[in-house]
C-alpha cells in the first residue's frame, strides 16, 4: 500500500469513526435526557453521566481506533470534537423542547405525556433545531431560572452560576472519556509481504538484492560475496558475511572431497563395531528367561 492509498484508508476510517459516534450517540443522548429528567436524585444523574462518557469514549472511540487502524491522533481528535458538538446541541434541543412542552402545557391546564403528545414533542424539537440562533438565548434563560431544586426550599430552583459550574462539570463527564480515548495507543498494521520480497541475482561473483516492494525496483547495495569479501555496506551496522566462492572446477572438487572425509569419519565408528554373533542371543534369551521366572 502507496503513501496515498494508506491516506485514503485513514481519511475513511475517520469517516466512518463519525458516523459511528453519531449513530451511536443519537440513541444514547436521548436515553440519557429523558433518564435525567426522571431521576429525582442528584447522584443518579451524575452515574448516569460517567456511564454516558463511558459509553461514547470507551466504546465507541477506543474501538474503532483499534479496529480501524487509526493512528492520526489529530485526525480522531478532530472528528471526535465534532461529534461531540453535534451530540451537545442535540441534546440541549430535545431538553428544550421537552421543558417548552410542559411549560405549554402547564399554561393550559393540562399534563404532559410524552407517549401521548409525541407529535407535539417532535413538532417542537424539530422547530428547536431549526433555530441555532435562539440555542445561546435558550441557555441563558434556563440558567436564570433553573429547572429542578434540591434541599430544604424546593421552590427555589438551582440556578445561576451554581447551575453554570455544574453544567460544565456534567460536560466534562460526558466529553472527557471520548477526548482521552483520542490519545490511545494503537498497534500498527502490519503491511503484507509480497510473495517476491527479494531477488537475488548472481552477477559473476558478486550478488545483488532487487527491492521488491509495490512500485518499487531500486537495487540496494550490492554484496561483495567472493571468497575474499568482507565488504559492509552501511545498513544499520549490518556486515555481510563473507561466502565461499568456487572460483574453478579445482576448488568445487575440493570442498566435495572436505565432505566426504567428513562423512567418513562420522560413519567409521560404525563400521569397525563388533559383529552379531550366536553368543550374543544366547545370552539375551537368557536374561528374557529370568524375567519371565520372575513374574511368574
Amino acid at each position: 500500500m502507496n503513501l496515498e492509498e494508506q491516506k485514503k484508508g485513514g481519511l475513511g476510517g475517520l469517516v466512518v469513526l463519525f458516523l459511528l459516534y453519531l449513530v451511536v450517540g443519537i440513541p444514547v443522548s436521548v436515553i440519557y435526557i429523558f433518564l435525567v429528567d426522571a431521576l429525582t436524585e442528584i447522584y443518579l444523574c451524575f452515574f448516569a453521566a460517567i456511564a454516558y462518557g463511558a459509553i461514547m469514549g470507551n466504546f465507541i472511540v477506543k474501538v474503532c481506533k483499534k479496529r480501524l487502524r487509526l493512528s492520526n491522533t489529530t485526525g480522531v481528535l478532530l472528528v471526535v470534537v465534532l461529534g461531540i458538538a453535534v451530540l451537545t446541541y442535540f441534546k440541549w434541543n430535545l431538553f428544550f423542547a421537552l421543558h417548552d412542552c410542559r411549560y405549554y402545557f402547564w399554561e393550559a391546564n393540562l399534563d404532559f405525556d410524552i407517549f401521548l403528545d409525541y407529535e407535539i414533542f417532535f413538532a417542537v424539537f424539530k422547530d428547536c433545531l431549526a433555530a441555532p440562533g435562539e440555542f445561546i438565548g435558550g441557555l441563558q434563560w434556563f440558567n436564570e431560572v433553573g429547572t429542578w431544586s434540591y434541599g430544604e426550599n424546593p421552590t427555589q430552583n438551582v440556578a445561576g452560576m451554581l447551575l453554570t459550574v455544574i453544567w460544565l462539570g456534567e460536560f466534562a463527564i460526558l466529553a472527557y472519556p471520548s477526548i482521552s480515548a483520542c490519545f490511545a495507543k494503537t498497534t500498527p498494521k502490519a503491511a503484507p509481504l509480497p510473495n517476491d520480497i527479494l531477488t537475488v541475482s548472481a552477477e559473476g561473483e558478486t550478488l545483488s538484492v532487487i527491492d521488491a516492494t509495490v512500485g518499487g525496483n531500486a537495487v540496494l547495495p550490492v554484496v561483495d560475496a567472493t571468497a575474499e569479501g568482507n565488504a559492509a555496506f552501511d545498513d544499520g551496522g549490518i556486515t555481510a558475511q563473507p561466502i565461499p566462492a568456487f572460483d574453478d572446477q579445482n576448488d568445487t572438487m575440493a570442498e566435495i572431497s572436505d565432505i566426504d572425509e567428513v562423512l567418513s569419519d562420522i560413519a567409521a565408528p560404525v563400521s569397525e563395531a563388533a559383529p552379531y554373533t550366536q553368543a550374543d542371543e544366547d545370552v539375551y534369551k537368557s536374561i528374557a528367561d529370568d524375567e519371565k521366572d520372575i513374574y511368574n
